[in-house]
């Protein structure tokens, strides 16, 4: 038989510390009262969690405070880690329900550096793998180069995670998502300016802008995530914002720096049901953007 499987993406920014207040419910896809309706994988994915030496350490070893939140919220709704995986201020965490854990087997993961060529942990990837119901997922977390000029900074950001992904990740791997900080932003022009770009958000004319979104036209160059795919994007800018109020910082060109990609290598069937930024949170100057995906999971082996 199959099991129509549910798997919630987040990705999100937080260059701040995480307070009691916070209710992490609506961004870990726990708002469901009927456990059924709720995510059987839940991924999320950190970025500048901390960028001090103590809290670098407290994160690593799993005791920052973003991270203890996240546990405690979704170990009281019955769900298991399968894994979490600190590199500086890039996180990872990957959780399923309690009940498919015991189908769950293969965990393993890995860390890729592409800051400062390569020897400085506060840009690059994080990665994790396993199989659940025998089937294999391949996910990764990473934070790209920023500022408009660096598209080809991205693009070897890209290359070299993916090389070390092929390396850890079976191929063909059944599920493959990628998510983060990917910093693409909207293409040099002297026309767009950041007030430019401000006034067609504000007239929902994004569609003009998307047009002129880095990682679209470089996708649709063939330059990077080949044979991998986006659901429509038809939310806002996520990035940069004035925290607590929502508003831009227009000190830089709003862009959709924050995205989730996704693909199979093995002809498996994903379905995108959901891909949305999360206004309400506005304690970073991103955006947290969430995606979630319906799969067939073959479960006949048990």
């Amino acid at each position: 038989m199959k099991l129509l499987g549910f798997i919630l993406m987040l990705s999100t920014l937080v260059s701040i510390e995480c307070e009691e207040k916070y209710d992490l419910t609506e961004l870990l896809g726990l708002l469901p009262e009927d456990p059924a309706q709720r995510p059987d994988v839940v991924i999320v994915g950190l970025q500048e969690v901390t960028m001090s030496l103590r809290k670098a350490i407290k994160n690593f070893l799993g005791n920052d405070k973003w991270n203890r939140t996240i546990d405690d919220t979704l170990v009281d709704k019955k769900y298991v880690k399968v894994k979490s995986i600190a590199m500086l201020g890039i996180v990872l965490h990957v959780y399923v329900k309690l009940d498919h854990a015991w189908t769950m087997d293969d965990v393993a993961f890995d860390r890729v550096m592409t800051g400062a060529g390569g020897f400085y942990a506060n840009k690059g990837g994080v990665i994790i793998k396993f199989r659940l119901f025998n089937q294999h997922f391949c996910i990764v977390n990473a934070h790209f180069h920023a500022h408009d000029q660096e598209l080809q900074q991205r693009i070897n950001d890209y290359e070299t995670i993916s090389i070390e992904r092929a390396q850890l990740c079976n191929y063909p791997t059944d599920y493959v998502f990628w998510l983060g900080d990917l910093n693409f932003r909207i293409e040099e022009d002297p026309s767009l300016t950041a007030e430019k770009i401000h006034s067609l958000i504000q007239k929902d004319k994004e569609i003009e802008l998307l047009e002129k979104d880095q990682l679209l036209q470089s996708r649709k160059a063939e330059q990077i995530f080949n044979d991998f795919s986006e659901a429509p994007i038809t939310f806002k800018p996520t990035y940069k914002l004035q925290p607590d109020t929502g508003e831009y910082n227009l000190k830089r060109r709003p862009a959709w720096t924050d995205r989730i990609l996704y693909k199979s290598e093995n002809n498996r069937e994903i379905t995108p049901i959901l891909y949305k930024s999360i206004e309400r949170y506005t304690i970073s100057d991103h955006y947290p953007v969430q995606a979630q995906f319906k799969i067939a999971v073959d479960t006949y082996q048990y």
